[in-house]
């Protein structure tokens, strides 16, 4: 699936009624990890937007598979710690 047609899937799938952040944050966020595709499309603000609202989904919940997306989240971003915004989320994200 290219990145753009899992953007406009994930989209849709968070504007149905569906209540993913209240209900279901671990998996929300690991859909929220659609911060790659916004990356493959060269969408940084994008990207960091949808890595941020991940960690807030998470919030004080601790599982291995939200952990594992935001690592992989932080090793995505990571190219492009030149970034002042990037290198805030990385440094927010630090374990």
């Amino acid at each position: 699936m290219a990145a753009s047609q899992a953007i406009r899937c994930f989209d849709a799938a968070i504007a149905a009624d569906y209540r993913g952040d209240d209900q279901y944050p671990r998996s929300h966020a690991i859909y929220l990890a659609r911060a790659e595709a916004h990356l493959m499309l060269h969408d940084l603000d994008a990207a960091l937007e949808r890595a941020r609202h991940a960690v807030r989904c998470l919030g004080g919940v601790d599982s291995a598979r939200s952990a594992s997306a935001i690592t992989g989240l932080r090793a995505k971003l990571a190219p492009h710690a030149a970034s002042p915004a990037v290198r805030e989320f990385l440094d927010a994200t630090r374990q």
